[in-house]
């Protein structure tokens, strides 16, 4: 009789045998091959002291029927079922031998009840029912104290919690699905896949050395950065690696090490980072760290002075240098776009610092350069007129480099949120007015089959409207048109 569920995952078969370890003397799934290797042998198991004479499990693969018997070995009685099963597609016989007396005999239907039951327990227990793999109980209770060698992976999913904000929790599932979909085809039956915490997966591939590793891990980066998450083209879906071939230590010990390469891996997103490649890696983030450096100007007539706030800043930023307000805007105007904070002292020769904040409030240079003033000057209205044209900060010497460093940093990095803010508030708007333009067409396309005249002249009105908006924003700024 067959039993109500024959069909397995590989995840599901691993914890159906974990369980069914603690109520018997045996449990395990063997496919034909693994009969044939075991038949020589299994009876060493229970204690026998010759083979069956007919293997249950061998009539049950080609009978594709369940069985049972009963076996009295010296002074023990057992009682042994075989159900035929199928593991990923492919069949098993799954083998579960208990020890019996009066109170834990078991007819058929009894046995299959308690399978059944098993299965469904530990299906919700220890597979993530989002995924359909390992949670983190399967890690805490089967894998953690696990020390057999392994290539072990932390996988965390890009800025995935900005898309669950902005689409919303339904998309950010379909998402990970995809994803695990990937993971999967890049894995062995045998390979471990556990849903971690939220968006963090863990890999355990055992049998694996670091070449092949690497390259698997490589492919899966690549595949989930190709695919488009379906009806929300503008997601762009990537993840970050942190991994290593574990030999001697527990998994634990191999999940901290991983952790810390994902720390390094998310850093700059869509990476794999691995113990065997670390250096090499590091070294070219570093490198692009280094092309990436926010620029500052210091503006100072002391060369000492110049020379210590470089020193102190040159490790994080690339640095400018102007000994006088006017050579301050000339570099100012030569590289607008790519400075991003200038230290402006006050008292200098030709062109004081007041004067030169003036003229880049004036030419609102301001707006997108952040002035950190730092003066000996200690002039309540002095100081006030360095906010009123636009400084962002001031700081009086003698500084702190402790303070320095840290004001710096935040007011660079508030500007530069500023500007991705904008960025896409700009993006925003231009789709808007995309699908504005779009949406007149249509409409126009719509009158001119009511009124072959009245489409043409929706068009018409729109392109003056247009030019006559595009002639006022060149005469006054009053107004904000895009």
């Amino acid at each position: 009789m067959r039993s109500k569920k024959y069909k397995y995952t590989k995840q599901e078969a691993d914890a159906l045998i974990q369980a069914l370890e603690g109520v018997s003397v045996l449990a395990r799934f063997v496919d034909a091959e693994q009969v044939n290797e075991f038949k020589g042998h299994c009876f060493a198991v229970l204690g026998k002291k010759e083979a069956c004479e007919h293997c249950l499990a061998e009539m049950v693969l080609r009978s594709k029927q369940d069985m049972s018997k009963l076996e009295e070995i010296d002074d023990k009685t057992y009682q042994i079922f075989v159900d035929y099963v199928e593991i990923d597609d492919r069949p098993y016989a799954l083998e579960i031998v208990r020890e019996l007396n009066e109170k834990s005999f078991m007819s058929s239907q009894e046995h299959q009840s308690l399978t059944g039951k098993y299965t469904q327990s530990l299906s919700n227990y220890y597979l993530d029912s989002a995924t359909k793999v390992y949670n983190r109980y399967f890690y805490e209770d089967m894998e953690k104290d696990n020390t057999k060698p392994a290539g072990v992976a932390l996988i965390d999913v890009d800025d995935f919690k900005s898309i669950n904000e902005t689409y919303g929790h339904q998309v950010g599932q379909l998402a990970l699905g995809l994803i695990v979909d990937i993971i999967k085809k890049y894995c062995r039956n045998e390979d471990k896949i556990i849903r971690y915490d939220g968006d963090i997966f863990l890999l355990i591939l055992e049998g694996i050395n670091e070449v092949s590793f690497g390259r698997k891990l490589e492919s899966i980066r690549e595949a989930v950065h190709r695919t488009m998450v379906p009806g929300y083209g503008k997601i762009q879906l990537s993840i970050s690696i942190g991994a290593l071939v574990s030999e001697g230590e527990t998994r634990e010990e191999s999940f901290a090490k991983a952790d810390r390469f994902l720390h390094l891996a998310k850093n700059h997103k869509n990476q794999v980072i691995t113990e065997w490649n670390l250096d090499n890696e590091v070294e070219a983030m570093e490198q692009e760290d280094l092309e990436d450096k926010p620029t500052i100007l210091i503006v100072d007539d002391s060369e000492m002075n110049r020379f210590v706030l470089g020193e102190i800043l040159k490790d994080k930023y690339n640095i400018l240098e102007a000994e006088d307000g006017l050579e301050a805007i000339k570099i100012v105007e030569e590289n607008i776009k790519t400075i991003n904070l200038v230290l402006l002292d006050i008292v200098m020769p030709r062109q004081d610092g007041l004067d030169t904040l003036n003229y880049m409030y004036q030419n609102n240079w301001v707006e997108e350069i952040p002035v950190m003033m730092i003066s000996g000057e200690s002039d309540e209205h002095v100081i006030s007129r360095c906010y009123e044209l636009g400084a962002s900060d001031y700081i009086r010497k003698p500084f702190s480099f402790d303070i320095v460093q840290k004001r710096v940093y935040n007011l660079i990095r508030l500007y530069q949120r500023q500007r991705k803010l904008q960025r896409a508030i700009r993006k925003q708007m231009e789709v808007r007015e995309k699908d504005f333009r779009m949406m007149t067409m249509i409409l126009s396309q719509i009158v001119e089959i009511r009124n072959g005249e009245s489409g043409p002249h929706v068009v018409h009105v729109e392109q003056i409207t247009e030019i006559l908006l595009q002639r006022l924003s060149a005469i006054t700024d009053e107004y904000p048109l895009t």
